[in-house]
């Protein structure tokens, strides 16, 4: 069972040697998984393990640092133990986790992404009858969702996590398993170390080859051996962004990187010795038999397979040498990863610039995001800049802010929001950064730094900070938009979404994989409430929180008002927030005879307290938006219990598929508003326990996304 935390609850270990010889052992089945976009993937591995002829003693989930998908896992996937990375993120720290945590003799891993035929582990635990065997590991098949394509050799699917041509067909022993079905004995894996964090994947990204480094060190006690059993067969889905060249060659090259850290730890005679024989025999078979499938056979694709073996091995010796013999002056990532030095000699800090349209003393959801990020990241040792524009020529070109340097460029016209600063270009070639941080999407700041970076061969990532607009034309035009972006986003190194929704909003509109996002929330450091918060006595208190725009939607629980107050006479309505669209609001007011009834104003972005007691005071809180990526309004009063109503679209619909808000119809007419209203004044419904993610979570999950597409491990105090 979980706490609703996460965190596991188990009873005594078996007495005895857990990893008992000799006899038939008891299995636990660890599945690690990162990103809210994988769950339906997730579900049916999980099933496939509850299908299993010869049970599991228990399915362990281990989410690697997303509280939102951890909550899930224990909300919708009720009989598995579901726990976080205890340790730093990647699969390796989450595997090492599971490891930890099982009661099995034996664990077995499984990929998020694959299902088990319903012997798997029935043919696993045979292995183990022999006393030698420390491990053992079965067969891997493609699901490959729209066809192998016919260019995609079958010596090269290890590409996509599966057995390749190449491999044994029979039992017996090997080298080393595949990460999507192995499984060892559980004191020899942990007397071994476990897996190394300095290896494997972190999120989405290419790296892999810690499951072989492991395989080694467990092997190089010669008493232990590892098994393949390929009856043991596990079925791995490939998707359409995976079957293509752009992956290939990237998934080659991250392999011949890894391969080059495992040679350096464990030396080259044992990590390249499987490596040696495939290439000296098994690639040049598979590439005579393509030519000869053209000739002989008049397969057209022959000769493309041929080109791919040799392409896909151009690719892998390019990373292996590049890791393993790195340019003058750069360290090699085996250095780097496994032995890190003390700080009295770390590199410099990492150089971070965001780049963004508008900034402090300017007051939006965007700066305000920007700045709690920046001073938090500059606090933990990363150079940031905020490169930004000013279209007033009064403020400073440069200054400093709370330990961030900000950075200030002329932008034309002055007056609208899709201003130009074509000086970005200039001072992002010549700045010398790591990493460049495009925030938003929406004005021309955007493309001039992607481009930027692009030519000055500098990483880049977006954060999208989508929303609505109150001009019907600038909102229409939001997918032509995406569309002639589309070439500068493709090359992103990572999309950055702040919540799960729009990794399928914008994954689908860009034609772009799923692995190419990473959801990082926006912190809400709402203050403290008064203790136990409270609605406010007197009356039923509604309050509607947002910005004064029509796309908000403050005016749809505003003309169901008068249906509310002819059942609820003690009923008012207290509008929070800003903007231009306030004279409407009141004109509204007075020409429905409620004016007395209604308050509109707002509360200082910075004064969280006052907030915070607003929304305790509320019966109930409403945001009837047409679009909202990350409704932190919604999420403040979410962790002070009170009721929430909102329109089922965007952001605003994940939380009622979480069950943890109310929902209607976005275009539901006053009188079904008045309804669904009166009804939660009547019986509300308190929420579950939620907790909100913090800018501290937000500044520690961006910096990891930049050590990812930086390489760097140890810049940052």
């Amino acid at each position: 069972m979980t706490t609703e935390a996460g965190q596991q609850i188990r009873g005594e270990r078996p007495t005895g040697n857990d990893a008992a010889i000799g006899h038939e052992p008891t299995i636990s089945v660890v599945i690690c998984t990162y990103a809210e976009s994988r769950f339906a993937a997730l579900a049916s591995a999980v099933q496939s393990v509850r299908a299993q002829q010869t049970p599991a003693v228990e399915t362990i989930v281990v989410v690697d640092h997303n509280k939102m998908l951890l909550e899930r896992v224990c909300g919708e996937l009720r009989d598995v133990a579901a726990m976080e990375n205890h340790e730093s993120r990647g699969l390796s720290g989450a595997r090492n986790s599971g490891l930890a945590a099982a009661r099995g003799d034996v664990v077995a891993f499984l990929d998020d992404d694959a299902v088990a035929s319903p012997m798997w582990l029935a043919y696993l635990r045979q292995c183990y009858r022999d006393p030698r065997v420390a491990g053992a590991g079965g067969s891997i098949e493609p699901l490959w969702e729209d066809g192998r394509p016919a260019w995609f050799p079958m010596e090269f699917d290890w590409v996509v996590g599966c057995t390749y041509r190449g491999m044994p067909t029979a039992p017996g022993p090997v080298r080393n398993l595949i990460g999507a079905n192995m499984s060892y004995r559980r004191t020899i894996c942990l007397g071994a170390g476990g897996f190394r964090n300095a290896l494997g994947r972190v999120g989405a990204s290419a790296a892999g080859c810690e499951e072989t480094e492991l395989c080694i060190r467990i092997r190089a006690e010669r008493r232990w051996s590892l098994q393949y059993e390929p009856r043991a067969i596990v079925y791995h889905q490939v998707p359409v962004e995976r079957a293509r060249w752009q992956y290939f060659t990237r998934r080659c090259y991250a392999e011949g990187r890894s391969k080059a850290q495992v040679a350096a730890t464990v030396g080259a005679q044992d990590g390249l010795s499987s490596e040696r024989a495939y290439t000296a025999k098994v690639l040049p078979r598979a590439c005579l038999r393509g030519l000869a499938d053209a000739v002989l056979r008049l397969d057209a694709s022959g000769p493309a397979r041929s080109g791919a073996i040799m392409g896909g091995l151009a690719y892998t010796l390019a990373g292996y040498l590049t890791g393993r013999y790195p340019l003058k002056g750069r360290r090699p990532d085996h250095i780097v990863a496994v032995n890190p030095p003390p700080p009295s000699v770390s590199p410099r800090p990492l150089r971070v610039l965001m780049a963004t349209a508008r900034y402090l003393p300017l007051v939006g959801g965007v700066e305000h995001h920007v700045h709690q990020v920046a001073r938090r990241l500059a606090s933990r040792g990363v150079e940031v800049t905020v490169l930004t524009s000013d279209r007033t020529g009064l403020l400073p070109l440069e200054e400093r802010i709370e330990g961030v340097i900000v950075r200030r460029v002329r932008a034309w016209p002055a007056k609208r929001d899709y201003y130009f600063a074509p000086a970005m270009y200039r001072i992002i070639r010549r700045g010398g950064w790591d990493v460049v941080h495009c925030q938003s999407y929406h004005t021309l700041a955007a493309p001039v730094a992607m481009f930027a970076a692009l030519r000055a061969g500098i990483p880049y990532v977006l954060t999208f900070h989508g929303g609505g607009h109150s001009s019907v034309f600038r909102h229409a035009c939001r997918g032509a938009q995406l569309a002639l972006l589309h070439p500068l986003l493709a090359r992103a190194s990572k999309l950055i979404a702040v919540a799960a929704f729009e990794v399928h909003y914008y994954g689908r509109r860009l034609r772009l994989p799923t692995d190419r996002f990473v959801v990082i929330p926006n912190g809400a450091d709402i203050g403290e409430p008064p203790s136990p918060p409270q609605p406010r006595s007197g009356g039923s208190l509604i309050v509607s929180v947002g910005r004064l725009e029509r796309y908000k939607g403050h005016q749809r629980i505003l003309a169901a008002l008068p249906a509310i107050l002819e059942q609820r006479p003690d009923a008012s309505l207290w509008i929070i927030g800003e903007g231009p669209y306030e004279p409407e609001l009141r004109h509204m007011a007075v020409e429905l005879g409620i004016a007395d009834k209604v308050e509109i104003r707002g509360i200082p972005a910075a004064d969280r307290k006052a907030m915070a007691t607003a929304l305790a005071s509320a019966a109930l809180v409403t945001l009837l938006s047409e679009f909202e990526t990350h409704p932190i309004a919604a999420l403040e009063a979410l962790t002070l219990k009170r009721p929430v109503l909102v329109a089922a679209t965007s952001g605003l619909r994940e939380l009622a598929y979480r069950g943890l808000v109310s929902s209607i119809p976005l275009w539901s007419d006053s009188a079904q508003v008045a309804t669904v209203v009166l009804k939660l004044l009547e019986r509300p419904v308190t929420p579950p326990a939620f907790d909100l993610p913090t800018w501290d979570d937000c500044a520690a999950d961006l910096l990891a996304v930049y050590q990812s597409v930086t390489g760097a491990r140890a810049c940052v105090s």
